[in-house]
């Protein structure tokens, strides 16, 4: 049931009288009726859902689905195959703006016919007044019945035009993309996480979320992490020598598993965090846990930095002032002045290996990493891992297995099975912006962008860009 909520479904005894009751149970539309508790009403209505699927050209709504709809209505009603709108044929538009443009028409049509057929009632009505014996009170009742129907209109389209969701179509805050230009993004620091990685989101820091607020707990690096954190109590009054100790110790933790710590950006795209930044969280993690007045603090003030981003009011104010005044309040908060930490973390952006064999002008003699012999007992059943075939390089693949002799079973992505020593096994690791590559059917190229959703686009050596999978994609050595 598209946008319905346990809640909803709890509630709906109350709803009283048709046809408010079946349109709640349709989630076509969702009044209060007689249960005033707005908390309890959580729950999306079909329009929204509607416009959520268009945008992300879900089943039933990809630009291709228009066709079925007008041959069924046609097949229907040829009156209401009329007041629909029709496939628009514009070449230069995108799938998302074909369902648009195909509402936009056919809301048109609706408002031409309607006020058609007004206008043909009310001349109906006043040429039939003329053979009436009172004609100037029938007129002037035709006049009154009009005046109120018309009256009722306008005050029906004000009353709409006043509700946030009227004045946020009305503002062009409804089109306004919450999201900066492609351009102000910085790619150099962009990966793909792997289920190690410790993950931090701001998509989901809402209230009507609810328990997704919490998805990225279950990232296995992220459980490892709270974990941590749990055993350890730092609150805002704790010296900050003593901190500092607390917050390396953790990081040592975080570094054995070989997790990276990694910040999803204004476009959902990840982003290693530098060393400051991983100092900063862990701390700021550590006082907000310490006790639950200041976990409900910092929780609300995620609450609103994601208003100020994603919100209705998204504006520059909100989105740049309102955000830094947030994070200033929240260093006030739940913040310490930290002595700077000489020891420093590097944090190596892996690269996930393909299928496509390396060219043996690009093959690298593989040798034998005596460090990597040293972690061989961190390897477990399940762990995603990279094996080196001689003569073609590093393939990924899972850990089905682990051998007395030393010894690994790893099932490779491409079907392949072997049993390989454990010094030709390394773990799995994603590629970095700006590193060179051997790209299945384009060569060598380097990498100038990576999305979220594992599309890379590569540069190649003549300056032109395309893009690929992650899959079709192998490191050089």
């Amino acid at each position: 049931m598209w946008g319905m909520t346990m809640k909803d479904l709890a509630i709906m005894d109350k709803i009283k009288g048709f046809p408010w009751k079946q349109l709640r149970a349709l989630g076509i539309y969702k009044p209060m009726g007689s249960h005033k508790n707005k908390a309890e009403l959580w729950g999306w209505d079909y329009l929204t859902t509607m416009c959520s699927r268009i945008v992300n050209e879900q089943m039933g709504f990809r630009p291709d689905d228009i066709d079925v709809v007008t041959k069924r209505i046609q097949k229907k009603s040829k009156l209401l195959y009329y007041l629909i709108g029709q496939k628009p044929d514009e070449d230069d538009l995108e799938d998302t703006e074909i369902w648009p443009k195909y509402f936009e028409e056919t809301f048109a049509r609706c408002v031409s016919c309607g006020k058609i057929a007004f206008g043909a009632c009310s001349l109906l009505y006043f040429v039939s007044s003329l053979f009436q014996r009172r004609k100037v009170s029938s007129i002037v009742r035709g006049l009154k019945i009009t005046a109120t129907i018309g009256a009722i209109g306008a005050l029906w389209l004000h009353y709409i035009s006043i509700t946030p969701w009227g004045k946020d179509i009305r503002s062009g805050v409804a089109q306004q993309s919450p999201f900066p230009e492609i351009g102000l993004v910085k790619t150099e620091k962009l990966t793909l996480p792997v289920k190690t990685d410790i993950l931090f989101s701001t998509r989901l820091d809402s209230p009507f979320l609810a328990g997704q607020n919490l998805i990225y707990n279950h990232q296995p690096g992220n459980a490892n992490y709270y974990d941590l954190l749990s055993k350890y109590s730092a609150p805002s009054s704790t010296p900050t020598f003593i901190a500092l100790d607390i917050i390396n110790v953790i990081k040592a933790g975080v570094k054995k598993t070989g997790s990276r710590f990694l910040a999803q950006n204004d476009f959902g795209d990840w982003e290693v965090m530098e060393d400051q930044e991983i100092l900063s969280r862990i701390q700021k993690d550590l006082v907000a846990s310490s006790n639950d007045i200041t976990s409900s603090l910092a929780q609300e003030i995620k609450y609103l930095k994601s208003d100020s981003r994603y919100g209705r009011e998204r504006h520059t104010m909100m989105r740049k002032h309102a955000k830094d005044n947030l994070s200033k309040l929240e260093s006030r908060l739940i913040g310490m002045i930290l002595p700077k930490n000489k020891t420093k973390t590097t944090h190596a952006i892996s690269k996930p290996s393909s299928y496509v064999s390396v060219p043996k002008t690009q093959r690298s003699t593989f040798k034998e990493d005596a460090s990597n012999k040293a972690n061989l007992d961190a390897f477990k059943m399940g762990d995603i891992v990279e094996g080196y075939i001689e003569g073609d390089g590093w393939f990924r693949g899972k850990i089905t297995s682990i051998l007395r002799t030393n010894k690994v079973a790893v099932a490779f992505d491409d079907g392949d099975y072997q049993v390989m020593p454990t010094h030709q096994v390394r773990r799995f690791n994603h590629f970095e912006v700006g590193e060179k590559v051997v790209v299945s059917g384009e060569g060598i190229a380097t990498i100038s962008y990576i999305s979220a959703q594992g599309v890379v686009a590569i540069r190649r050596d003549d300056g032109d860009e395309v893009e690929v999978h992650i899959f079709q994609i192998s490191r050089i050595s």
